[in-house]
């Protein structure tokens, strides 16, 4: 994992905007295209040793400002799984973050969640 990797998913673990937005070079609101990285992109970069993306920081930290930046950029930020394969709604739910939970459930795929939560059984879309 790169210098600024570390240092922007320690960002959306501690909340700050600021460094957030720094590493992210976001100009009115729109990302720079300078930060794609083998076609991967920044923000859904992963953790080697978590899988967990810089949502899944912020969602399990209570950090509810840097969600909602961070699906402003990305909705589809709330699709990834970590190594355990939980959602970042999953972090917020069980770590008592409501305003996390709620910005992560916008939009999500509620089927998607239930066959993760049952282990893939008896979900049938």
């Amino acid at each position: 994992m790169g210098k600024n990797h570390a240092q922007f998913l320690e960002a959306c673990r501690q909340g700050d905007l600021h460094i957030i937005k720094k590493l992210c070079h976001v100009n009115n609101g729109k990302v720079s295209s300078l930060l794609r990285n083998d076609s991967m992109h920044f923000l859904s970069k992963k953790d080697p040793s978590t899988g967990q993306t810089g949502l899944h920081c912020a969602a399990l930290n209570g950090q509810a400002k840097v969600v909602h930046f961070l699906l402003s950029l990305d909705s589809r930020l709330m699709h990834a799984e970590d190594a355990q394969g939980c959602l970042p709604l999953h972090l917020a739910c069980w770590n008592g973050h409501v305003e996390c939970a709620k910005a992560c459930n916008t939009g999500a795929d509620i089927l998607k969640i239930l066959a993760l939560d049952l282990e893939h059984m008896m979900v049938v879309p």
